[in-house]
């Protein structure tokens, strides 16, 4: 499962984060440092997390990082260092207020099947996605107002 996701993870030569029972830990310089903290999800989010996101102009999953800022009011989606297609390279900012839900595992996974996103990657372990605007009960959202994410391999 981690052969597809290696071109991306340039000049890595183990996991980027470690989990542990207090939290999550990220490598400092390549190593974990002994009186590190664990990083909790929204210090890991404030510090970005990469990511593949789908981009329906070309039906495919490109390189991204999510971030929130300091003071937790917008999500960001910045474009990876491979860069991207043009008119989805632009940095995609969302106030958190403007997010509906969030959805994970096999919740994630109907919104894509719904939308007929498809990939050998996204599996109920790795889907997340996240719904834009107003809730809707008795339809299924526009795929306008969804990102869809595809994380990196546990």
């Amino acid at each position: 499962a981690w052969a597809p996701f290696q071109p991306l993870a340039y000049g890595c030569k183990s996991e980027y984060a470690v989990a542990s029972e207090d939290g999550l830990r990220l490598p400092m310089n390549g190593r974990l440092a002994a009186a590190e903290k664990p990083v909790t999800p929204v210090a890991a989010l404030q510090q970005g997390l990469p990511v593949l996101m789908y981009v329906s102009d070309t039906k495919s999953f490109e390189q991204r990082v999510v971030k929130v800022d300091n003071r937790l009011t917008f999500l960001y989606v910045l474009v990876g260092s491979s860069g991207g297609k043009e008119k989805q390279s632009q940095p995609i900012v969302v106030g958190l207020n403007q997010i509906w839900s969030v959805r994970e595992g096999v919740n994630a996974l109907a919104l894509c099947d719904i939308h007929e996103v498809k990939d050998e990657n996204l599996t109920s372990d790795s889907a997340v996605v996240v719904e834009l605007g107003q809730h809707r009960p008795d339809t299924d959202p526009p795929l306008s107002d969804l990102l869809i994410f595809c994380t990196p391999p546990k």
